[in-house]
């Protein structure tokens, strides 16, 4: 009886999985033209730091030399044991629009306390947020990114590609990132936002220090991002920036290990979304759980074996061609050959993740 129910679990699964790949394909090709004009409203930018000398010393300049009239760049050091503060220092003397302050306690986990140390600083209503690891794409970053906060917009979630190597684990990073960008940018485009990336995101003060009174912003260590999102109630009021001058570039972690701990620290935020968008996440993962997992079932069993290899081969080709899009526009073009390999690796990454999540408990955001 159960295996004669697996077949048409197996085609259901395969179904819910395309339905959703092709509804992100159609949202990103009908994704609406963002307007070139530009508002210089005064920005502030914020960036916490703890331990990053290395990345201060190269991006930091290029951040204090954008094309914008009135900007201030906060460094907030979330008590480093490094250089960091004689770089910012050194740096100071240059740039007089770099303040320097030092992360308070405010009873907040994780980063948040750096977080609202740089938004209480900050003399300016837009703020820009971004992380000492990454280097922004063009001088024109902050006009792009702000542009939208002098509309009709509260947020604006921007975007940030892992920087092109040609390590294995580079590749699996940034099939990974482009996988995180088409969900959020396409359930932004639905009205359904649950999550921004830290790393390239701007934001009026007055909603960040809203957000912070919302006892959901705190309710993990890791995940502020995501969770000051979850924490605005006004869907329609937040906007993707996606032009490649706007893009703020990450370097991932060297290894496996490093890159499977940095994603379940923001996995491990997701039980704290909003129920629809968290419900919608849940059934395109546990489509791609089930579609491997009554695959295995099938071949094991026998049962329709020529139609189920035809089936899943026929998925794996909508898939080359339904993510195309969103790889070359983060420049990852390279990795469509990887989809059906990284495809599979991804339902191994998705059972790992479940026991870990559960059983390893987090201390620190650093």
């Amino acid at each position: 009886m159960i295996i004669k129910i697996l077949f048409p679990l197996f085609c259901l699964a395969v179904a819910i999985e395309i339905i959703y790949y092709f509804t992100f394909f159609l949202l990103d090709i009908f994704r609406k033209k963002q307007k070139s004009s530009i508002t210089l409203a005064p920005v502030s930018v914020i960036i916490c730091a703890r331990n990053e000398a290395h990345n201060l010393l190269q991006n930091l300049p290029a951040i204090c030399n954008q094309k914008y009239a009135e900007f201030e760049v906060i460094l907030v050091d979330d008590h480093s044991s490094d250089e960091s503060i004689k770089i910012v220092q050194s740096f100071q003397a240059k740039y007089n629009h770099l303040k320097l302050v030092v992360a308070t306690d405010y009873g907040l986990q994780g980063k948040r306390n750096a977080l609202l140390t740089g938004v209480k600083h900050a003399k300016y209503d837009f703020l820009l947020f971004t992380d000492a690891d990454c280097r922004v794409a063009s001088k024109e970053w902050i006009a792009l990114m702000t542009n939208p906060l002098a509309g009709d917009f509260d947020i604006v979630a921007g975007v940030s590609p892992v920087v092109h190597h040609h390590s294995l684990i580079n590749k699996w990073a940034r099939w990974d990132n482009a996988q995180v960008y088409r969900l959020y940018s396409s359930f932004i485009a639905m009205g359904l936002p649950f999550m921004a990336t830290g790393r390239n995101m701007a934001i009026k003060k007055a909603v960040f220090l809203k957000a912070v009174q919302n006892k959901k912003f705190n309710a993990s260590l890791s995940g502020d991002d995501d969770l000051l999102v979850n924490s605005y109630n006004n869907n329609s009021k937040i906007e993707v920036v996606s032009q490649t001058a706007s893009y703020t570039f990450t370097n991932y972690p060297s290894n496996f290990i490093k890159w499977f701990k940095q994603k379940s620290r923001h996995v491990g935020s997701a039980i704290h979304y909003k129920p629809l968008p968290a419900f919608l996440l849940a059934l395109f993962h546990a489509s791609n759980l089930l579609v491997y997992i009554f695959l295995t079932l099938l071949l094991i069993s026998g049962v329709k074996t020529p139609v189920v290899l035809l089936i899943f081969v026929v998925r794996l080709l909508f898939l080359i061609f339904l993510l195309s899009l969103p790889f070359k526009r983060l420049g990852s073009k390279d990795l469509i050959m990887w989809i059906p390999i990284f495809d599979g690796i991804s339902f191994v990454i998705k059972l790992l993740l479940i026991p870990y999540l559960w059983f390893v408990k987090r201390k620190t955001w650093r």
